[in-house]
């Protein structure tokens, strides 16, 4: 059985000796989620039917521009930060604008992309870049609701205050839509 060291998460590989024969890969944890049903990081619920109005509707994760965001709740300061300081998430918010050109050409556009970036530069993860995109594409994203022309910040306000610090045009999010009739 071969080893991926691609993948971020200690999972063990399952293969068989037809697939090794075949020169198949196995699947690594995004793969085992994809085969299990669930949705990939970023992405949108599937098409079909429209859903009916009331609902709400994962559009993926997509760029929002900062000013069209609520002031976050609850946040004046470095003071209101406990879990990253500021300085931190200022650097991760201009690593983040550093990566958006190759992220939005689809290169990047995925954590394995930046593992490697940082293992070829010898970055450990605290202080790389897939750490950034895992904190902008990944499960903890910032996450918002929008219904009509309102956003509301459900996950990601420290990060919505540093980028209207920076002065920073759009952040990704998880946009969580309300369908409209």
């Amino acid at each position: 059985m071969t080893s991926d060291t691609s993948d971020t998460q200690d999972v063990p590989e399952v293969a068989d000796s037809a697939q090794e024969a075949a020169g198949a890969k196995p699947l690594g944890p995004a793969g085992m989620q994809a085969m299990q049903g669930e949705p990939a990081l970023g992405a949108p619920s599937p098409p079909g039917d429209p859903p009916p109005p009331g609902d709400w509707v994962d559009r993926g994760i997509v760029d929002v521009p900062v000013a069209s965001l609520p002031e976050p709740e609850g946040i004046n300061d470095a003071s209101d930060f406990e879990k990253v300081p500021p300085e931190e998430m200022k650097v991760g918010l201009t690593r983040l604008q550093e990566m958006k050109p190759v992220i939005d050409s689809g290169e990047g556009a995925n954590t394995d992309y930046w593992h490697e970036f940082d293992r070829q530069r010898g970055l450990a993860y605290p202080d790389g870049y897939q750490k950034v995109y895992e904190s902008f594409y990944g499960q903890d994203a910032i996450r918002l609701d929008k219904d009509g022309d309102q956003y509301d910040i459900v996950n990601g306000r420290h990060r919505v205050f540093i980028a209207r610090q920076m002065g920073i045009d759009a952040v990704p999010a998880r946009v969580i839509e309300k369908v409209s009739s």
